[in-house]
């Protein structure tokens, strides 16, 4: 766990008219789609989010999702969500976005929306096995199609979570690793550990996670 104060980038998204804001309750994973601004052209990235229990309003993400090399904030954050009954997909739009500098050692996101959602079952959280092989659910919601869930076997290895057993694809990065229904991590992806590249996730930071949470509340002349 972190244990001093983390320096945090954070930032103000653009907003635009939106494609709707839910009117039910939603899976508590979502897709998380990033678009940034180069100096000639735009281009975009799509990850997995989800949703704590404990903050409604907030979006919990890899950082290499809103990031780029040389582009270190998006300009515009879209998130995509499933109706908990699969009547209805909802898109919208992101306030503001919080991760730390050193996001390389700690693959972590927080984004705020603008209002709190509805989100059927969200998630709690506990912590990492210290040691032994265990089994991990890997969730993700593309919006062509239903939740998806990916069995995995891993091991705690600082500061990885290494699989043992299982991938999981690309547009993952960011979901929830769930342990007996909680969180543990969250999926990164591909990592060069022990001369070896491997799958793997980031175990689930609360206290830093709250800083950025903390970071990305509006400020008074923000409005």
């Amino acid at each position: 766990m972190t244990d001093d104060r983390a320096d945090i980038i954070r930032c103000m998204l653009r907003q635009g008219a939106g494609g709707g804001w839910p009117d039910r309750a939603i899976v508590p994973v979502v897709e998380v789609e990033s678009e940034f601004r180069l100096a000639v052209d735009t281009c975009s990235s799509v990850g997995t989010g989800f949703i704590l229990r404990a903050w409604p309003a907030c979006v919990i993400t890899a950082a290499h999702n809103v990031r780029l090399a040389g582009v270190p904030t998006p300009e515009a954050v879209t998130l995509a969500a499933l109706a908990s009954d699969g009547s209805r997909r909802f898109r919208f739009q992101a306030m503001a976005l919080a991760y730390p500098t050193q996001w390389r050692n700690a693959d972590l996101a927080v984004i705020r929306l603008a209002y709190a959602l509805e989100a059927a079952d969200a998630y709690e959280t506990a912590a990492v096995p210290a040691t032994g092989d265990f089994s991990l659910e890997l969730l993700s919601c593309a919006m062509d199609g239903p939740l998806e869930a990916t069995n995995l076997e891993g091991r705690y290895a600082s500061p990885w979570i290494q699989y043992t057993k299982g991938v999981g694809a690309p547009s993952m990065s960011g979901g929830p690793l769930l342990r007996d229904g909680r969180v543990v991590g969250l999926h990164v992806g591909q990592i060069h550990a022990a001369g070896r590249d491997i799958d793997a996730g980031f175990p689930f930071d609360g206290d830093l996670a709250t800083q950025c949470m903390l970071a990305t509340v509006p400020r008074k002349d923000e409005g």
